[in-house]
């Protein structure tokens, strides 16, 4: 038996082999509950933790917060006592709350006795890190914290370390390595869904002398910039920018289609965008499906 001070010297009692706090996490293990067990149960990521309201406390419920990140995009879902209390599909971090009807945020609830929670990751994927813990304003505290792989404040020392040994010329190339990332996640303009009004297709056929709607966001454009607008890109090689454009909003645009030969063409928009006068660039989001101009 151990005993652990937190929250203002609160003593809570841990049962079983697993602590609650672990280092490097950065929180306090909590008072409200007690830790009964903790496994992993199968290959499918399930795992298994048992807890009980501490009865020192002198409550009757405590609103629980669970988070978990994963490496990869899976899905999953937790239980409590054998009942399925939330689900999740293709997603890599996840947080369990639900709104009720007054609007209000409503936590997983625990009440006095001994509880089973489990935790399933249908997919076999790295768990980064998984948290339960009391919710407070301050989230100051893990009942369970369970991280797999070294912690990111260690891999950041470790990564430190490493690019303190490379030479001059190495460290060059780093950052301009770095930079190109950064310029890859620049905000950029975002089309999403071209809906051609003639044929009441979408992603697919261009009717020419017709209207098509683009969809998305960060889509507006500064039609006095020469440079800027709505560009049809051939495949066969050239351009031709759309001259009428009726609607011009960051989530979308109208306009009357240009006279296109026959073909494939990919849709751009070209937009300034940054924070100050001489930090606008010149950015181009393309539409991820290709669109085809039939002969007339």
């Amino acid at each position: 038996m151990k005993q652990h001070q937190c929250m203002g010297g609160v003593a809570i009692v841990l049962i079983g082999t697993v602590g609650l706090a672990f280092p490097g996490v950065g929180r306090a293990a909590c008072p409200e509950l007690h830790l009964m067990s903790k496994e992993t149960l199968d290959k499918d990521r399930t795992f298994a933790f048992s807890v009980e309201i501490n009865p020192a406390i002198g409550k009757k419920t405590v609103d629980l917060k669970l988070e978990l990140v994963l490496d990869e995009k899976a899905d999953g879902y937790a239980e409590l006592d054998g009942k399925r209390v939330y689900s999740w599909k293709n997603k890599t971090a996840i947080a369990y709350r639900r709104v009720i009807s007054d609007g209000l945020w409503n936590f997983l609830t625990v009440t006095s006795g001994t509880h089973r929670l489990r935790l399933v990751v249908s997919t076999p994927v790295r768990v980064h890190s998984f948290s339960l813990y009391p919710h407070k304003k301050d989230d100051t505290c893990d009942v369970i914290d369970l991280r797999e792989g070294p912690d990111v404040e260690d891999e950041l020392q470790a990564l430190k370390a490493r690019i303190e040994k490379l030479s001059l010329e190495e460290k060059r190339a780093l950052l301009e390595w770095l930079s190109r990332k950064v310029e890859a996640v620049k905000p950029s303009p975002n089309p999403i869904e071209y809906r051609d009004i003639g044929t009441d297709t979408t992603n697919d056929t261009v009717t020419v002398g017709n209207i098509g709607q683009l969809s998305g966001s960060r889509l507006k454009f500064d039609p006095a910039e020469a440079d800027e607008g709505l560009y049809f890109v051939a495949d066969a090689g050239g351009e031709t920018k759309v001259p009428t454009v009726q609607k011009n909003k960051p989530s979308q645009l109208v306009f009357l289609v240009p006279n296109l030969v026959a073909g494939t063409y990919h849709l751009e928009v070209r937009a300034r965008m940054g924070s100050g006068t001489s930090a606008r660039e010149l950015r181009i989001g393309r539409l991820d499906s290709t669109l085809t101009v039939l002969p007339t």
